[in-house]
Parts: C-alpha cells; sequence; structure tokens
C-alpha cells in the first residue's frame, strides 16, 4: 500500500468521525430549541392567561356595578316622581294606628306599589313610605306602627333612623351606607313634607351576585366605609379579612392580590380582591406548570444523553481512530525502514 492510500484512509476516517459529531449537533441542536421554546410559549401562556382571567373578572363586576348604578339613577327619578305625585302618599295622616279602618285601602295600594317596584329591581331588598308625624312605615310586606309587635330588627332600625335623618326635606335623594344588626345596607330615601319614600339594598347581596358572576374564580367584593371599618360577606374568612384591612391602610396593589375599584353611586366604591390561583385559575396554571416540568425533565434527559452518547461512542471512536492512526503511521515507517534495507 502507498503512501498516498494510507493518507487518504487516514483523512477518510478522521472525516466520519467529524461527520458523526456534526450530526448529533445538527440534530441536538434544533431539539434544545424547540423545547426551550416550548418551556418560554408555556411561561408566556401562564402570564397571559392571569392577565386574560384579571380582565374577565373586572369586566364581569364592572357591568353588575354599572347596572347597579342605572338602577339607583332609575329608582333616584321615581322616588322624587312617587312622593311629588302620588295622593295615597299625601294622604297619609299625622296620626294613626293599626286600627283606622278608613286608610287600610290606602296602605293595601302603597303596599302593592311597593311590591312591583322590588321586582322591577332585584338588588332592592325592601322599598318603604314613612310617615314621619304618624312614624308609620309602610313596605311591600306590611304596615309597621309604633306599636306593633314582633317587627324585624331591620324595619324597627331603619324607622328609628328615618325618624332621625328626615327630620328636614331632602334637595335630592340621598343614599348611604348604614348597619343594621349584623348586616350593612344600602338605604336611599327622598323626603318631602314630612313624608318619605325609600329602599332599602342588601350590601351583602350584591357581594354574593358579583361572586356568583365569577364562581370560576376566587375573589372577595369588599366595602370600606369612612372610619375604615371593611364591610364583606359574613362568611369571609379572617386571613382575607386582615390583607384587605391592609390593602385599605397602604392603598396600593398588594403583592399577591390584584384590587380593582368601581364606584357605586354616591355611596363610595365597592371593591374586589382578586387572588392569584383560585378557583379555574389553579386547574390551569398546574397543568400549564405540569407541562413546563415535563418539558424541563424532557431537556435533562436529552442532555444526558447526548453526553453519553459523546462519551460512551463518539470519545472512544474517536481514540479509536487516532490509535489507528498512530499503528498506520508505525507500519509505513516499518515499512519505509525495510523498503530501505
Amino acid at each position: 500500500m502507498n503512501l498516498w492510500q494510507k493518507g487518504k484512509r487516514r483523512m477518510l476516517r478522521s472525516v466520519r468521525i467529524r461527520s458523526l459529531k456534526d450530526t448529533s449537533l445538527r440534530l441536538g441542536t434544533p431539539v434544545f430549541l424547540v423545547l426551550m421554546g416550548l418551556v418560554v410559549c408555556l411561561l408566556w401562556g401562564v402570564w397571559e392567561n392571569r392577565k386574560l382571567a384579571d380582565k374577565y373578572i373586572a369586566d364581569t363586576a364592572k357591568l353588575y356595578v354599572d347596572q347597579i348604578n342605572r338602577d339607583m339613577s332609575q329608582i333616584n327619578s321615581e322616588l322624587i316622581y312617587l312622593l311629588d305625585s302620588d295622593s295615597n302618599i299625601k294622604e297619609i295622616p299625622d296620626q294613626i294606628t293599626s286600627t283606622d279602618a278608613q286608610y287600610y285601602e290606602m296602605e293595601q295600594t302603597l303596599r302593592e306599589r311597593n311590591r312591583v317596584l322590588k321586582i322591577r329591581y332585584h338588588e332592592v331588598q325592601t322599598f318603604f313610605v314613612y310617615g314621619q308625624k304618624a312614624n308609620v312605615l309602610i313596605t311591600d310586606s306590611g304596615t309597621m306602627f309604633t306599636e306593633s309587635k314582633g317587627m324585624t330588627t331591620l324595619n324597627q332600625m331603619l324607622m328609628s333612623y328615618l325618624q332621625i335623618m328626615t327630620s328636614k326635606d331632602s334637595i335630592s335623594t340621598q343614599w348611604t351606607v348604614i348597619t343594621f344588626g349584623d348586616d350593612d345596607y344600602i338605604v336611599g330615601w327622598y323626603a318631602k313634607n314630612k313624608k318619605v319614600i325609600g329602599c332599602v339594598i342588601n350590601l351583602n347581596l350584591i357581594f354574593r351576585t358579583i361572586r356568583a358572576k365569577t364562581e370560576e374564580y376566587d375573589v372577595i367584593p369588599f366595602m370600606v366605609d369612612a372610619r375604615g371599618r371593611v364591610m364583606t360577606q359574613a362568611d369571609t374568612s379572617e386571613k382575607y379579612k386582615n390583607e384587605i384591612i391592609d390593602f385599605s391602610k397602604a392603598g396600593k396593589k398588594k403583592k399577591n392580590a390584584t384590587v380593582y375599584s368601581y364606584q357605586l353611586g354616591t355611596v363610595g366604591k365597592i371593591n374586589l380582591m382578586v387572588l392569584p390561583g383560585g378557583g379555574i385559575l389553579e386547574n390551569v396554571l398546574i397543568m400549564q406548570i405540569a407541562f413546563v416540568v415535563l418539558i424541563a425533565v424532557l431537556l435533562i434527559v436529552c442532555a444526558l444523553e447526548i453526553t453519553a452518547y459523546y462519551h460512551r461512542i463518539l470519545e472512544p471512536l474517536e481514540k479509536f481512530g487516532q490509535k489507528l492512526e498512530e499503528l498506520e503511521k508505525e507500519q509505513s515507517l516499518n515499512d519505509d525502514g525495510a523498503t530501505i534495507c
């Protein structure tokens, strides 16, 4: 075998080894890039899903609060119109008792009208007409007098509240948040000529409705009054109530929760705290994180396999090729020496 043929064989062997390395890199690099791209896409998807869920919650709550604001605006107009035009309200005397039969028809008409208004506005717990001089309260469920027995706590406290707060005529409809017993209520009224017409909205009902509309997510609706007292659902845990108190003091976004605020008529702001990873978000996040973990495991396995392939196959093959080249060189030297002799 001449020197040219031997050199050609060594070159071909070296080319094959380099070709195996190049092939491994050409195959391994795209796999790594694709897997890393999947990890980045999944992490980006987690972030986008969170933003999308927050936007859905915020928009849903805003639509509901906007509906309440429209209802309160319509109620304003109806209260003023009815008190100025309803002859039955004007007929409420300065003195009346439960035995005054001549007023039964007037009372029944007002109760029926209150029922109709209550059906029209779902958030309202009760509509009422109040005669301040007679201290009589006519709601959709009945007529309450000073001497009436078995009145609910709400009606008792409402009569006391109206007796104090409506001593003067109202320039416009008044709205405020007050506490009756263990519940918080929004009370709106319009007073004129010692007659009052108004409604009561259970704030807890608004909170429950917001949570029902976003039931697939973990949210806490709440309000904070001028004294800093937190008003939220009765079943809210103390842990979340403390978080709400911390937020109301800090007045800024919490690290692990997002808070949205919406103006509720002239009453104040209703807030919505969105807890991270709650409800359906938790399942989506778990699924996406599981995919990220699986891809990470796959990347590690691929890296280990490529490392093992290099150390167990390519590296020994390269060493074997080097040994062959050394043997061929020695053989070539021996052959050259024998030829010279």
